[in-house]
């Protein structure tokens, strides 16, 4: 990423700038190795889970994991665990980083196969 679009590790990770720069990046691999050469947690979902060969039937979105361990708690018929992590959030939950106008266009060009697919 630092050689491609510039992203600057000492200043950029967790801001918006530092989104845009790793959305950039993310696009640019997609152009120049196609879809399949992203690590599995940040790539193309529809692409790695084939939603139209085996249909998800419960949707988990990182935005709202609360609803989805709810809704994966009920469909498996058990209680939902008293202490669930949290882990992989970002470090200030109130930094919206896909609130920024350009980072959301990205994303929503980057991912569209992924909004259709899955209803996003």
């Amino acid at each position: 990423m630092n050689a491609r679009v510039g992203f600057d590790w000492s200043a950029m990770p967790h801001t918006v700038e530092g989104f845009r720069r790793f959305l950039h990046f993310i696009e640019a691999e997609i152009a120049d190795f196609g879809p399949y050469c992203l690590d599995p947690h940040w790539g193309i979902q529809a692409r790695i889970s084939h939603p139209t060969v085996f249909r998800p039937t419960l949707t988990g979105r990182v935005e709202a994991m609360g609803d989805f361990y709810r809704d994966l708690a009920d469909r498996l018929d058990r209680p939902l665990p008293a202490d669930i992590s949290l882990e992989n959030r970002q470090p200030d939950p109130a930094q919206n980083l896909a609130g920024d106008p350009e980072a959301r266009a990205l994303v929503e060009r980057i991912y569209a196969e992924d909004f259709e697919s899955f209803s996003y």
